[in-house]
C-alpha cells in the first residue's frame, strides 16, 4: 500500500486509507502523555518539555492543529465498524495483497502474544530464554531427526504450534481464515463484536528494516531481510529493540501452510505488543486496522465459511480437527423457527404474501 519507494532521508510514507462504505473511526490524540519518550524541546506554547513525538494534524474542518502527540492516542489505529458479513467481504476486496489478518473473538481484546499474558516476564526477563532451552531439550524426545528444527525461528514456530509461550503472534494472509478464528469461539449472546485485525505487512517490514538499521546497520545492509537467521537470533537474544517485525520460517508444518500463516514478532519480550507496534509512528492508523463485526452473525458466517471449505477439519488436518468441525457444524444448524423466518423473509423480499 505504500505509494512509492521510501525516500533516502526518512521512512516510507503511506497513502491515506479510504473506504467507500462505513466511516472509519480513528481516535485522534488530544494532549501529550509521553514526555519520557521524547528527546527534544516541545514547541513554544505547547505546555510540554518534549518534542520528538509531536506532529501536525488536520483539525475537524481541515485546519492545521499544532502540539498534537501521536503517542497520546487512545487507540492509534483505525477501527472499521461493519454491520453485515457482506460488508466485510466488500471491504477486504478493496485491500491489496500486502495485508495480513488476525481474528479475535472479542473486539475489546488488544493484540497480545502469549509471553506478555503473564506479568512474570516483566519480573524475570530471562525466563523466556530458559523456557526456550527447556523446550529444546524436551522436544527431542518426541521428534524424529528430520523434524528437529535447525534455526531459532523454526523452534519458536514449533513452540507456537504446540501452545508454548512465545513472543510470536499468528497472522494469516487470508481474511476469511481470520474471520473463521474470530467467529469460531465468539459469544453471540453477549451482543458484542468480534475483531479482524489487519496489518499492512509490506509497510511494517519497510519500517522495521528502517528502525533496525540503527542497531544492526552493516549486517542488515548485507542481509536485506529480517528473516536472516543470524540477525534474528541477535534481535531475539539482545532483547532491546522496541518494535515489531514479520517473521516467516523457511520450513512450515502442514497446519501453518493450510492456514497461510505468517508470524509477527516483537523485539522485546517484556514490553506489550501494542506498545511496540507504535514504533510505526503517526501513520500507524493507516497501517493497522481493526475491523469489527457483530458476534450475533456467528451462525451465518460459519455457514458461509463452510461453503468455502473453511472449517476445523480443513485448517487442523487431524482427527481432533475433524471432530471439532463436526461439533461446530452441529452448533451452526438452524432451528425450524429460523428456517421458517428465513422463508418468510425471502417471500417478503420477493413481494409475495405468505399464505398459511
Amino acid at each position: 500500500m505504500p505509494s512509492s519507494p521510501p525516500p533516502a532521508s526518512g521512512p516510507p510514507r503511506m497513502r491515506p486509507f479510504t473506504y467507500a462504505g462505513s466511516t472509519p473511526r480513528s481516535i485522534m490524540p488530544i494532549t501529550c502523555r509521553c514526555r519520557k519518550w521524547c528527546s527534544r524541546s516541545a514547541p513554544s506554547g505547547s505546555g510540554s518539555t518534549s518534542r520528538a513525538c509531536w506532529r501536525r494534524y488536520p483539525g475537524r474542518r481541515g485546519l492545521a492543529q499544532d502540539f498534537v502527540c501521536w503517542r497520546a492516542m487512545e487507540a492509534p489505529y483505525t477501527t472499521i465498524p461493519l454491520k453485515h458479513w457482506n460488508d466485510f467481504r466488500s471491504f477486504v476486496d478493496q485491500l491489496s495483497e500486502n495485508w495480513v489478518f488476525r481474528g479475535q473473538a472479542a473486539a475489546c481484546w488488544n493484540l497480545q502474544n502469549t509471553v506478555e499474558r503473564t506479568d512474570f516476564i516483566r519480573i524475570r526477563p530471562q525466563v523466556e530464554a530458559e523456557f526456550m532451552a527447556e523446550f529444546q531439550r524436551g522436544a527431542r524426545n518426541y521428534l524424529t531427526r528430520d523434524q528437529i528444527p535447525e534455526h531459532l525461528i523454526e523452534w519458536l514456530a514449533l513452540m507456537q504450534h504446540h501452545g508454548a509461550p512465545t513472543r510470536l503472534l499468528d497472522f494469516t494472509k487470508s481474511p476469511f481464515i481470520a474471520a473463521y478464528f474470530a467467529f469460531e469461539i465468539a459469544l453471540p449472546e453477549g451482543g458484542g463484536n468480534v475483531a479482524i485485525w489487519a496489518i499492512n505487512i509490506h509497510y511494517l517490514k519497510q519500517r522495521s528494516l528502517e528502525a533496525l538499521r540503527a542497531y544492526y546497520g552493516r549486517e542488515l545492509e548485507e542481509s536485506h531481510d529480517i528473516v536472516n537467521e543470524s540477525l534474528f537470533e541477535k534481535i531475539f537474544y539482545d532483547n532491546r529493540c522496541s518494535l515489531v517485525f514479520p517473521v516467516e520460517p523457511f520450513r512450515m508444518n502442514r497446519r501453518y501452510s493450510l492456514q497461510q500463516s505468517i508470524f509477527v514478532s516483537t523485539g522485546r519480550a517484556a514490553e506489550p505488543f501494542m506498545d511496540q507496534l507504535q514504533f510505526l509512528g503517526p501513520e500507524m492508523n493507516q497501517a493497522v486496522l481493526k475491523i469489527e463485526l457483530p458476534a450475533l452473525h456467528q451462525k451465518q458466517v460459519l455457514r458461509e465459511l463452510q461453503r468455502m471449505n473453511l472449517n476445523r477439519a480443513s485448517l487442523f488436518p487431524d482427527l481432533d480437527g475433524y471432530a471439532a468441525s463436526m461439533r461446530l457444524r452441529y452448533n451452526s444448524l438452524r432451528t425450524p423457527e429460523e428456517v421458517l423466518a428465513d422463508r418468510i423473509r425471502k417471500l417478503e423480499d420477493n413481494e409475495y404474501r405468505f399464505l398459511p
